[in-house]
């Protein structure tokens, strides 16, 4: 009774099914039954069923052209998309078989499987079929002519011969034991059963809309490409990548009203813990397959939805499911695969092929209609896995799976499998069936590789592949590289996440290896480089959680750490939050190091997927890049200046092989075209890009010996910083210099056009890498680049769009800023020592001040707990720094970013870098921690709207430019790491020469360089290096600032929650000198701050409140924000007329709100207000030693004398003041500059920081309006 009841009973399943039709012809009847229904969706393209028959009918009736009939195969070596379903179905229609590829495996995986397949053809498509070997007639569908043939169903006349239940439907190839994929040849009888199943137990209808995420390359796939269209419903396709990222597949399901898809219970699990009920409310069926399903993700996953959820199982060799469950949602500790489907037999038995009883172990063996035909090519393994099947009169086979399993015994239990694990070497790895026997075979293919092993170890990652190796005798090995190696011949999926280097195997007692010792994995950590930017160190922080790694620096790989692609979910959708935009698992994948990734989240370009970034047309003329405008106009107001010169310079001590060099040299131009590009202009006035012949470029380095020091020093200074008119040659040359025998400095300097700090990377690692190449005569042929520049600015203008087109990346980032930036003090005043010029000639000094280990230590530690980076502390204490010293409340920070968001960008030459304006709002009653999370959104909303170049949001917001200074901004803050420079070649040690005088591109450039202590957990101090505008400041003034920038970092350090008003900016001295009575000092005096001017006072209060009312006057009220701007336009009128620092304005008004207009308006021009009484007018006017007398008076008083006078109510002065810009006025004088007027030496009593002359209008009438 048992043996009848575990063979017969359970495995009663006889259904009728008609086993005599085709896979596709179910679909043809729903053609003619509904040909205007959408059949295929995908990327915002909808099919309709008759256009998709028609496009199959075509490609199969050039199949059959080509020979393709029952029994061939053709290989589909695309991507999923459209094309892909319809060259399966063409296939298929023509009667052939289709077998799978997928482009993204290793070349040496792909070819063996086309060797072995053998197929007619290989389908595919421009953009897929890289890769793919071209001995094998390679079909590209979309670029394919087929309009000539007939657009009507195929029939069995059409073709070479009928189609038979038994004739191949699919091959699809499984990782094999042997080390070689195995192809899995199964007939339409098999699938037929399997579809007819589904539609039925299932209920699926038109109505529905399956959503196909499943690789090719996996039977689940054919669920999605199959069953939809055999019963008139609609198929969602993912795009190739989006089965990877649970955020998109919510969303496609929540936009498609998705009824129906299917998961690997890995998957699911991630996609549980993202997907909103709202997102999944459309979902009736679930299809769970491919690894066991954990009861916790049935209730997870029951949380967000009432779908059914359903557990299948099947192997490869079965046509995908044979046995099924409904789960329910008081599962126990397991999930069961269920019973048997239709026409299918399970029978679990022990090693002499005997039944066992329920609740008793066994393997099991399947049988029945679904059976595959066996494996393509490979007698010998087919006669090992499909057995004679002894419960069968019919001489039918059974498959012999390797799994264990059980029938489950008790009440209620009748006719349930169980599933227990794996009999032999097979692990089913994230939904992918793996033989580790694959894997170890791969490995002993390295020639340095004696023994290998491979496991599943269980991590605080997930479960992971880990290689072990022991090297052959006398041989080492690099884990890495053993990586790579394999990685050539296996599939992603089937890398090892780490390989661990032995020095011998842990054996048993019996003398096998002892799989239980093996030590435990150790992913690769790089030699640390601290994260760059912001971005990086949010991307550094969110590897290190999830993987469990304590620090991560911007070189570590998210798949060296131990990552996955469950794994990489989760990074994916904790960068997007961090960030607030879209990053994809594809983009981790395609960009997995911190830097990579970072760059990537940075920039929005990568989001225009409809526009690859490629190479250029041959032919085409390349406008320059969007930064390199800004680079050219500056250039041709001065093409003398070296200020954007962009040196490299090495010593080289050792052998040199001069002419190594040069030859490495002409490579490296030969290889980047910005190193060999000239930008000229076109007839009308336009610039682009010529490239020349790198001949003409590489500089001759014939040595030129430094017997002089000065003399040398000269020529090297000259080489850096002369001048290059970059419209007649490319702007780059070069020099080596010898100092002796084995020692020698190599100098390449290019303009900023052409390449940026970033770029110095690759120009170094490429002419070092040539150079190797050259000095040991082997042939040296790098691979080649996947685009230049110049394909870059094309691109760049493609992607960004216009500014007139509403929808555009640039209009929208445009009005991003616009918005942003709106209301910022545009110059923000400091304590400058000198005059601003009219023109900034860009002179540099630096200084430098150390913030100890404690205060790092306390600013990461601030980061950590506010969920920001260092970088956004070290933005909030400059922005408390500035704001204290300009009185300012409201104003912007600059930021340098990278620009390369895409891959193929990290190995260019080429001017990528952006600026961003940050703006920074600081409430003197904010505690610092609300400071940083106030600038953690503005800078996150900044970096998410990076792509649109620093010049264009200038010309959109402050286009009225001024050459005397930055718009927008004039502090820029960048946090670099600190890394050794110097580094050796064979008989050649090479390190940078540093020295050269830094340019001051900016008032002040404040570069913090993270110096971290060794070990893994020191933090190591900070060199807070501050490069100024020499023009501008004294160095005892910026050294004055550094210091005080180190007070307020160890001010917050120790006391996160102090009150930005309330730390303290300065020194004991400092102090003791304002708090000290002079002796002097009149005792009515008002304490004043001595390093405010006057219009750094009105700015602060335009700031703080704009709208209230400064003036009031026959009722009429005057806000501060008219005051400003009136102030500002009479101003510029001023100093267009000669008013500026030094010079003594008279002033001689009687209207009230007039006169006070006009002494600020003084006081912006920089020059100093004397007013004027009718009774002491002329004394006045000497005394002070006036030069310029502004009066409201029709006519000149006879006391002006020769002085220029400026009549306000004058036609031309009312015009030229309704002209000028209401803007704030650059301040040209801090408050040193105002008490050098020449009339504030006389003897008369004063408010401290004030004097006031007799006769004059007395300060306190108008302190008010100055001093809140």
């Amino acid at each position: 009774e048992e043996r009848t009841r575990v063979i017969d009973t359970w495995n009663d399943t006889a259904h009728e099914v008609d086993a005599g039709i085709m896979l596709t012809a179910p679909f043809r009847a729903r053609v003619a039954a509904n040909p205007d229904a959408t059949a295929v969706l995908y990327e915002g393209t909808a099919v309709t069923y008759a256009e998709f028959s028609e496009r199959v009918n075509r490609l199969a009736r050039h199949l059959i052209s080509l020979g393709v009939g029952p029994q061939s195969l053709v290989a589909l070596g695309m991507r999923r998309g459209i094309d892909l379903m319809v060259g399966m179905y063409a296939v298929l229609e023509a009667g052939g078989a289709y077998v799978p590829i997928d482009p993204d495996h290793p070349t040496e995986r792909i070819e063996y499987i086309l060797d072995t397949a053998v197929p007619v053809a290989v389908l595919s498509t421009s953009h897929d079929r890289t890769g793919l070997p071209e001995r094998f007639p390679i079909l590209e569908l979309d670029t394919l002519d087929l309009s000539y043939y007939p657009a009507v169903a195929v029939a069995d006349a059409d073709r070479l011969a009928p189609v038979r239940p038994e004739n191949t439907a699919y091959v699809i190839f499984t990782s094999g034991s042997t080390g070689r994929p195995k192809g899995v040849a199964v007939p339409h009888r098999a699938i037929v059963n399997e579809m007819a199943w589904m539609i039925d137990q299932y209920s699926l209808d038109e109505n529905d809309v399956y959503l196909q995420k499943t690789a090719t390359t996996f039977d689940v796939s054919l669920w999605g490409f199959f069953l939809p269209l055999q019963v008139g419903a609609s198929v969602v396709l993912a795009t190739p990548d989006g089965h990877r990222d649970p955020a998109y597949v919510a969303e496609r399901i929540a936009r498609h009203g998705v009824t129906v898809t299917d998961f690997v219970p890995s998957m699911l699990t991630v996609f549980a813990a993202y997907a909103t009920e709202e997102q999944c409310r459309s979902l009736r069926h679930v299809y769970v397959v491919g690894e066991a399903l954990p009861p916790e993700t049935v209730t997870d996953f029951r949380a967000i939805t009432s779908a059914g959820i359903h557990n299948l199982y099947g192997p490869t060799e079965a046509a995908v499911s044979v046995t099924y469950w409904e789960t329910s949602a008081d599962e126990g500790a397991t999930v069961p695969i269920g019973a048997p489907e239709w026409n299918t037999q399970a029978y679990v038995l022990d090693g002499r092929l005997h039944p066992v009883a329920a609740g008793t172990a066994g393997e099991l063996y399947l049988a029945g209609t679904q059976l595959a035909d066996g494996y393509l090519g490979r007698v010998d393994l087919t006669m090992d896995r499909f057995v004679a099947n002894p419960f069968s009169a019919a001489g039918e086979r059974m498959y012999r799976t390797g799994d264990l399993v059980r029938w489950r015994s008790g009440p209620g239990a009748a006719g349930v499998l169980e599933y227990i694990g794996r009999t032999d070497f097979q692990v089913k790895f994230r939904g992918q069936r793996i033989e580790l026997g694959e894997i170890e075979t791969a490995l002993l293919a390295h020639p340095d590789v004696n023994q290998a092993t491979a496991v599943v170890a269980t991590t605080g990652a997930g479960d992971q592949l880990v290689g072990y190796v022991v090297p052959a005798p006398g041989r080492t090995l690099d884990p890495a590289e053993v990586r790579t190696f394999v990685g050539g011949a296996l599939p992603k999926y089937m890398v090892p996440a780490t390989v661990m280097v032995l020095a011998e195997f842990p054996l048993n007692t019996s003398g096998k290896l002892d799989r239980k010792a093996l030590p435990e994995p150790v992913f690769e950590v790089r030699e640390f480089r601290a994260p760059a930017t912001p971005v990086e160190e949010i991307v550094a922080e969110i590897y290190a959680e999830l993987l469990g790694v304590q620090r991560v620096g911007s070189d570590d790989d998210f798949f060296d750490l131990g990552g996955n692609s469950l794994i990489a979910t989760r990074v994916a959708a904790r960068v997007s939050a961090a960030l607030g935009k879209k990053v994809g698992v594809r983009d981790l994948f395609e960009a997995s190091t911190v830097s990579a990734l970072a760059a990537r989240a940075e920039s929005r370009i990568d989001d225009a997927n409809d526009m690859p970034l490629r190479r250029r047309p041959a032919g085409q003329t390349v406008p320059l890049s969007l930064a390199q405008q800004r680079m050219w106009v500056l250039n041709r107001l001065d093409p003398e200046s070296g200020a954007y010169n962009m040196p490299l310079a090495l010593r080289l001590r050792g052998e040199l092989d001069v002419a190594a060099l040069q030859s490495a040299v002409s490579s490296t131009v030969e290889r980047h075209e910005a190193l060999r590009t000239r930008y000229p202009e076109d007839a009308n006035g336009s610039p682009y890009q010529e490239f020349v012949d790198a001949g003409s470029v590489v500089p001759d380095l014939t040595p030129i010996d430094a017997t002089d020091d000065s003399d040398t020093a000269e020529r090297i200074r000259a080489l850096v910083y002369e001048g290059f008119d970059v419209t007649v040659a490319p702007p780059v040359r070069g020099a080596l210099f010898r100092f002796g025998p084995d020692e020698y400095v190599f100098v390449i300097v290019m303009h900023h056009i052409s390449g940026d700090g970033a770029s110095m990377a690759p120009l170094a690692r490429d002419v070092m890498t040539a150079y190797l190449a050259a000095a040991s005569g082997t042939d040296y042929t790098p691979e080649p680049l996947t685009v230049q520049y110049a394909d870059f600015a094309v691109w760049q203008r493609q992607v960004l769009g216009s500014d007139s087109d509403p929808t555009s990346i640039l209009s929208q980032q445009l009005a991003f800023w616009a918005d942003e930036l709106s209301g910022i003090t545009p110059v923000v005043s400091l304590p400058w020592d000198r005059p601003r010029a009219a023109t900034a000639n860009l002179r540099g000094a630096s200084v430098s001040v150390e913030l100890d280990e404690s205060v790092h230590t306390g600013l990461a530690a601030i980061a950590r707990e506010n969920n920001a980076t260092l970088f956004m502390v070290l933005h909030a204490v400059l922005g408390v720094l500035l704001s204290r010293m300009s009185g300012s409340r409201s104003f912007a920070v600059g930021t340098p970013i990278a620009g390369r968001g895409h891959e193929a960008l990290d190995g260019l030459v080429g001017m990528f870098v952006n600026t961003l304006a940050l703006r920074t709002d600081v409430d003197p009653d904010a505690t610092f921690a609300e400071l940083l999370t106030a600038l953690r959104e503005t800078d996150l909303r900044a970096f998410a709207n990076s792509d649109v170049p620093f010049e264009r949001v200038v010309d959109t917001i402050a286009p009225d430019r001024n050459a005397g200074y930055t718009p927008l901004f004039q502090t820029v803050l960048s946090v670099e790491p600190h890394g050794e420079a110097r580094f050796e070649l064979p008989n050649l040690v090479v390190e940078p020469v540093s020295g050269f005088e830094p340019t001051a591109k900016f008032d002040l450039q404040v570069t913090v360089e993270t110096q971290h202590a060794d070990g893994n957990s020191g933090t190591g101090t900070l060199n807070v290096e501050w490069v100024y505008a020499a023009d501008l400041f004294d160095e005892s003034t910026v050294a004055s600032l550094a210091e005080r920038f180190a007070r307020i970092a160890g001010a917050v350090a120790a006391t996160p929650a102090v009150v930005v008003g309330d730390i303290d900016v300065l020194d004991a001295a400092e102090r003791a000198a304002l708090t000290e009575t002079p002796q002097t000092a009149d005792s009515t005096a008002a304490p004043v701050r001595s390093d405010l001017t006057l219009p750094q006072v009105l700015t602060s209060t335009v700031d703080a409140d704009p709208d209230a009312p400064a003036l009031s006057s026959d009722g009429v009220e005057t806000t501060y924000r008219q005051l400003d701007e009136q102030s500002s336009r009479m101003a510029r009128v001023l100093i267009e007329r000669g008013v500026r620092t030094g010079v003594v304005v008279a002033v001689f008004v009687t209207d009230a709100v007039a006169a006070v207009v006009t002494r600020w308006a003084v006081a912006k021009a920089g020059g100093a207000v004397a007013p004027i009484a009718p009774s002491n007018s002329s004394d006045v006017l000497q005394r002070a030693g006036a030069s310029v007398l502004v009066l409201d008076g029709d006519d000149a008083p006879s006391w002006a004398g020769s002085v220029t006078t400026i009549h306000l109510g004058h036609p031309d002065v009312v015009d030229a003041i309704a002209a000028s810009s209401g803007r704030p006025v650059s301040i040209t004088e801090h408050s040193q500059h105002w008490r050098r007027a020449q009339w504030l030496s006389g003897p008369w009593p004063s408010m401290r920081g004030w004097p006031s002359p007799p006769g004059s209008i007395p300060v306190q009438q108008f302190w008010p309006v100055w001093s809140p």
